[in-house]
C-alpha cells in the first residue's frame, strides 16, 4: 500500500514539472517582409507572410501572377517606379484576392509590355480581382493598358462577391473597364480615383449598395458610368463626368439609385440615360451641360423616376426626354435652359408630372406627343412652372401667376409663374422668444437673464438675425444675456432672413425675491462696500442660511421670525455700516419673500 501511495506521488510530482516548466510561445508579432527585383519573388513573400504581415516591394518591374488569401499589406515603396508587368497575353489578374479579408494594396503601378499588332495590352485579364473578399483598401496605384482580345475579361479592378472595399486615389487610364463591380458586390466605396480613357469607365452589375462620390471620370470609348441587369441603391454623387461617349447609363432593371450632385458635361451622347424597365431612380442637383445629345434621357418601361433640382443647359438636343412607355415621372424644380432642342420632349410616356421649373429659351421650350397627356402643373400655391416667352400679364389678381395659360405643342401650363423661381420666392421667417421664465433676483439691479431664440426657424433656411427689445434696452444675438429689474418684463424678439422681418413674439420675464438671491445680494454689497463691516454681512447671512433652512423644512411662522430678525437687524445698522440704498433693497427683497411663504 506504500509503495503505491510513494509511486502515485511521484508520478503527481512528475506531470507537474512538467506543465509548471514548459516554455510559454507568445503569439507572433506582425512582420515586415522586404522584396527586391531580380532577387525575390513577390509571391514567394506573400506565402511565408502570416496574417496581417505587411510586405513591401521595392523599385523595379516584377512579372508575376500573385494570389492572396490570407490578411495582409503589400505595398510598393514608390508608385510610378515600382511596376507589375505582365510577360505573356493572359485574362490571369495581376493580383487575385480570394477567399480572404482585410487586405490592402498601395503604390504599385501594374501594366503590360505585351502588344498585339498595334494593340497594346496589359499582359493580365485584370489588375486586381476580388473574389469573395471583404473590407479591402486598394489605394494609390495605377492601372494602365489593360486590354485584349475579349473586352469583357478586361479591366483594372473587378471585384465578384466582395463587399466593403475601399477603391481610393488610384489613376485608370486606357483599360478596358476601368472599374468592374458584379456578381453581388455590395457596399463597396469608390473615391477620388482618376479614370482617364477607358473602355467604360465604372460599371456595376447585379450588385447593390454601392458608392461612387468625387472621381473624375473621362475619355471614355463608351460610357464614364455603366449601370446594368440589377444594380440597385448605388449613390453617385459629387463626380465630374466628362468627353465620354455618354454619361452616365443605366440599362435593364437598375432601381432606387441616386445621381446627385455631378458635373456631367461635354459627353458625345447623353448626359443621363436611364432604360428598359429601371425605376425609382433620383436625379438630384446635377449640372448637365453641353452633352451631344439629350441632357437626360429615361426610355423603354421605366417608372416613377425623379428628375429635379438640376441645371440641364445647353445640351445639343432635348434638355429631357421621355419616351416608349416610361411612366410617374416627377420632374420639378430644375433650371432648362438653352437647349437647342426642345426643353421637354414626351413621346408616349405616361402619368408624367412637370411643375416649377424653370424653362428659359429651348427651342422650343416643351413638345408633348399625342397620347402621353402629361400634367405641367399644380393647383396653386404651388402652381406650374417658369417660361422665359411668357411672363406678362400678371394683374387679376397679382399672385405671382401669369393670367393666361401657357399653351405649346401638344400641352399646357395652366398655372405658369411669371418669374423665375417664382414659387421659391422668399417666405418671412418665424421668431420664437422661448418659454416664459421666472428668475431670482439675484443683483443690484434685479437679475442677469439668458433669453433663448433658438427656436426661431425660417422656411428657406436662410440664416437669421436676432433683435430683442424691451422696456429700457435692446440686445441682439441667438441667446443674450441681459439684465433685468425686478418685477415682469415683456422682451420681443423680431427676427430678419436678410430680406423680412417675422412677426413678433413675446417672452414674460418675473424677476423676484427669493433667500437664494438674498444671500446673492449680500455678497455683492459687501464687495461693492454698500455693507463695510465682515461681521455684519456674516451675520446677515447666518439669519438667510437658517430661514433657508426652516423654509425647507416647511416652517414658513419660524423662517418669517428669522427674516424679520434679519430686516431689524438691516434697519439697526442702516447709516452705520449698511448704506441707504442696500437697506432698501434688501428690506424690500426680504417683506416679499415673507408675503410669499
Amino acid at each position: 500500500m506504500k509503495k503505491i501511495l510513494f509511486l502515485s506521488l511521484a508520478i503527481i510530482l512528475t506531470l507537474s514539472l512538467i506543465f509548471t516548466t514548459a516554455p510559454f510561445k507568445p503569439a507572433q508579432a506582425a512582420t515586415t517582409w522586404y522584396v527586391n527585383p531580380g532577387e525575390e519573388s513577390i509571391q514567394t513573400a506573400i506565402d511565408n507572410a502570416n496574417d496581417y504581415d505587411t510586405i513591401i516591394v521595392n523599385p523595379g518591374i516584377y512579372k508575376e501572377w500573385l494570389t492572396i488569401n490570407k490578411p495582409l499589406t503589400l505595398q510598393g515603396l514608390d508608385k510610378d517606379t515600382t511596376r507589375l508587368y505582365g510577360s505573356a497575353l493572359s485574362t490571369k489578374p495581376a493580383i487575385e484576392i480570394k477567399n480572404t479579408s482585410d487586405v490592402n494594396i498601395s503604390n504599385l503601378t501594374i501594366s503590360g509590355n505585351v502588344t498585339i499588332g498595334n494593340l497594346k495590352t496589359g499582359g493580365y485579364g485584370r489588375g486586381v480581382r476580388l473574389e469573395n473578399a471583404n473590407n479591402c483598401t486598394i489605394t494609390n496605384n495605377n492601372f494602365l493598358d489593360i486590354k485584349g482580345l475579349s473586352p469583357t475579361d478586361y479591366c483594372g479592378l473587378e471585384t465578384s462577391s466582395a463587399n466593403g472595399t475601399t477603391i481610393t486615389n488610384n489613376t485608370f487610364e486606357n483599360n478596358e473597364f476601368g472599374i468592374f463591380l458584379r456578381n453581388n458586390s455590395t457596399a463597396n466605396r469608390i473615391e477620388n480615383n482618376v479614370i482617364l480613357g477607358n473602355g467604360i469607365g465604372m460599371r456595376i452589375n447585379h450588385s447593390i449598395d454601392n458608392w461612387l462620390e468625387d472621381n473624375s471620370v473621362s475619355n471614355s470609348d463608351s460610357h464614364g458610368i455603366y449601370l446594368d441587369y440589377s444594380a440597385n441603391g448605388t449613390t453617385i454623387t459629387g463626380n465630374s463626368i466628362f468627353n465620354n461617349a455618354g454619361g452616365i447609363y443605366l440599362w435593364i432593371l437598375c432601381n432606387q439609385n441616386n445621381i446627385i450632385d455631378n458635373s456631367i458635361y461635354d459627353n458625345e451622347f447623353n448626359g443621363v440615360s436611364i432604360i428598359n424597365q429601371s425605376d425609382e431612380n433620383n436625379i438630384d442637383k446635377n449640372d448637365i451641360d453641353n452633352n451631344g445629345r439629350f441632357g437626360v434621357f429615361i426610355n423603354l418601361y421605366s417608372a416613377n423616376n425623379i428628375v429635379s433640382g438640376n441645371i440641364i443647359h445647353y445640351n445639343d438636343s432635348h434638355g429631357i426626354y421621355l419616351a416608349y412607355a416610361s411612366t410617374g415621372t416627377d420632374i420639378y424644380h430644375n433650371s432648362i435652359e438653352y437647349n437647342d432642342g426642345c426643353g421637354i420632349r414626351i413621346f408616349n410616356a405616361h402619368y408624367t408630372t412637370v411643375y416649377n421649373n424653370n424653362f428659359i429659351n429651348n427651342s422650343p421650350q416643351a413638345y408633348v406627343y399625342s397620347g402621353a397627356s402629361p400634367v405641367f402643373n399644380l393647383d396653386p400655391p404651388i402652381g406650374g412652372n417658369h417660361w422665359s416667352d411668357w411672363t406678362t400679364p400678371d394683374v387679376d389678381p397679382v399672385d405671382g401667376f401669369v393670367d393666361n395659360p401657357y399653351v405649346f405643342g401638344g400641352g399646357r401650363d395652366d398655372w405658369p409663374w411669371a418669374e423665375k423661381d417664382g414659387w421659391a420666392l422668399n417666405e418671412p421667417p418665424v421668431a420664437d422668444a422661448g418659454p416664459d421664465q421666472t428668475v431670482d433676483a439675484t443683483t443690484i439691479d434685479g437679475a442677469n437673464v439668458i433669453l433663448d431664440g433658438s427656436g426661431s426657424s425660417d422656411p428657406d433656411d436662410d440664416s437669421l438675425i436676432y433683435n430683442w427689445s424691451w422696456d429700457g434696452g435692446t440686445a441682439n444675438g441667438v441667446s443674450p444675456t441681459i439684465s433685468l429689474p425686478r418685477g415682469t418684463t415683456t422682451v420681443t424678439l423680431v427676427v430678419n432672413d436678410g430680406t423680412e422681418d417675422s412677426a413678433p413674439d413675446t417672452v414674460e420675464i418675473a424677476v423676484v425675491a427669493s433667500v437664494t438671491g438674498l444671500a446673492a445680494l449680500v455678497e455683492q454689497m459687501f464687495d461693492e462696500g454698500w455693507i463695510d463691516d465682515p461681521d455684519i454681512r456674516d451675520s446677515l447671512l447666518d439669519k438667510i442660511n437658517a430661514a433657508t433652512n426652516k423654509i425647507n423644512q416647511g416652517k414658513t411662522k419660524p423662517a418669517e421670525n428669522i427674516l424679520n430678525a434679519f430686516i431689524n437687524h438691516i434697519n439697526a445698522q442702516t447709516d452705520k455700516h449698511i448704506s441707504p440704498e442696500a437697506a432698501e433693497i434688501l428690506i424690500a427683497d426680504a417683506e416679499d419673500i415673507i408675503a410669499n411663504l
